[in-house]
């Protein structure tokens, strides 16, 4: 069973993702766990493919947890997208686990990050803009957890 963890390592880099159904933005920490940078976007391909895309990423950079935005409502309701998200993280958790990769996973509420992401790009070429709003989102959400964590 996959278990939402609370709190994850207190050293070594974390991976900020933002999970969308086109797109997956990932973020990247410090080891010292003080400041998210955007890293790339992945275009979503499924989970067969998906999944090693990001276990490399794991890998070349040594990440120690993962942190995944979950989209909840005003009310901090669930949300068909919130279903699709945790799915998401299971799925992923199990193909870490045949890996023998032991990385905890915490979910971050990403209460309005691609809003904030479209609203820092603003004034910027929109094109250009939209290719970096999911792994600002995903920097946001990382960078929420750092302060919050």
């Amino acid at each position: 069973m996959f278990k939402n963890e609370k709190n994850l390592n207190q050293d070594g880099r974390l991976l900020g993702l933002d999970i969308g159904t086109k797109i997956i933005g990932v973020a990247i920490c410090d080891r010292d766990q003080n400041m998210a940078n955007p890293l790339l976007n992945i275009s979503r391909k499924g989970n067969r493919r998906d999944f090693p895309a990001l276990e490399k990423i794991i890998l070349e950079n040594q990440i120690t947890g993962i942190v995944i935005g979950l989209p909840l409502g005003e009310n901090e309701e669930k949300t068909p997208m919130s279903d699709f998200v945790e799915r998401f993280a299971k799925n992923f958790n199990e193909f870490l686990q045949e890996k023998n990769l032991k990385i905890k996973i915490a979910f971050q509420n990403e209460n309005l990050s691609s809003f904030a992401a479209r609203s820092l790009k603003q004034g910027a070429r929109q094109k250009h803009d939209e290719e970096k709003i999911d792994k600002i989102a995903a920097s946001l959400i990382l960078q929420d957890y750092l302060d919050t964590a």
